[in-house]
């Protein structure tokens, strides 16, 4: 299961966005099922802040996603974002 994440955040929150992403990984290795977090960029719209969240199936990244783990770290964020992030869904099937 691929999860392709949004966030949208001030200057400040760019800035303080490649350290929370670290802090994010090391609360994700835990998981069962997590495999990959990565930091992304569209090519013609580089500005933006994309992540890429891969599990090994939906029911693990449910159970992540649920997490008081992902809640405390979406807190983290809540004083630099101008909105909600956005996330989509994807599952590999070939």
């Amino acid at each position: 299961m691929i999860v392709i994440i949004e966030h949208y955040l001030t200057p400040e929150g760019k800035a303080y966005f490649p350290s929370w992403l670290k802090a994010a990984k090391k609360l994700l290795e835990p998981y069962k099922g997590f495999e990959k977090l990565e930091h992304i960029q569209l090519v013609k719209e580089p500005e933006r802040t994309l992540i890429l969240l891969r599990f090994a199936s939906a029911a693990e990244l449910m159970v992540w996603g649920k997490s008081d783990d992902h809640a405390d770290l979406l807190k983290l964020l809540e004083p630099y974002m101008i909105q909600k992030q956005y996330s989509q869904q994807f599952e590999v099937i070939g």
